[in-house]
């Protein structure tokens, strides 16, 4: 069964589907709106709603990596425009960009531009709000699976706009 996200078209179909397959003469699934609809037939009702158990949690595992991803988007600007962006000693081109990143760890942001003072700031990690949502799976197999691919994370600030300090001139020297 591929990984499908609740919220993607043909999502419940799909759950209707399976729930059909796995009971075909006990159970009699329909989709109304906004609830789905259960008729037991048989009194088989326990091994069903064990089945349906299952299949939500295992939907849930890992809440961070699922609705989060395990990198971030970041955008940088910078005034004035067209610095050259450097994220941890690697080349991202030039400013304004956004740019993907990993999210489970510090990442050091640097912009320089030729007649500017370079500016340098770190992205760091917090806990992100969805973490907390593993509470619904048991808590333990989820957290480990955000923790492991750092998806428990997000990076602040996710937005930067930096003000690139121009530098002065030098004084030429007067010829007498």
């Amino acid at each position: 069964m591929p990984l499908f996200k609740p919220w993607q078209k043909g999502y419940f179909e799909l759950v209707i589907e399976s729930i059909k397959r796995e009971c075909p003469d006990h159970v009699i699934v329909q989709w109304d709106k906004l609830f789905l609809l259960i008729y037991d037939n048989n009194n088989k009702m326990k091994k069903f709603l064990l089945y349906l158990i299952l299949l939500f949690s295992l939907m849930l595992i890992g809440c961070s990596s699922v609705m989060n991803s395990t990198t971030q988007e970041i955008e940088i600007t910078s005034t004035p425009p067209n610095a050259r962006l450097i994220i941890d000693g690697r080349q991202f081109g030039t400013t304004p960009q956004v740019v993907n990143i990993e999210r489970g760890k510090n990442h050091t942001v640097k912009l320089e531009l030729p007649g500017c003072d370079t500016y340098e700031i770190q992205l760091t990690t917090k806990l992100s709000a969805w973490v907390w949502f593993n509470v619904l799976n048991g808590f333990i197999p989820g957290f480990l699976i955000d923790y492991i691919n750092g998806a428990m994370y997000t990076l602040r600030p996710s937005y930067l706009d930096i003000p690139l300090t121009i530098l002065p001139e030098p004084k030429k020297p007067v010829k007498n």
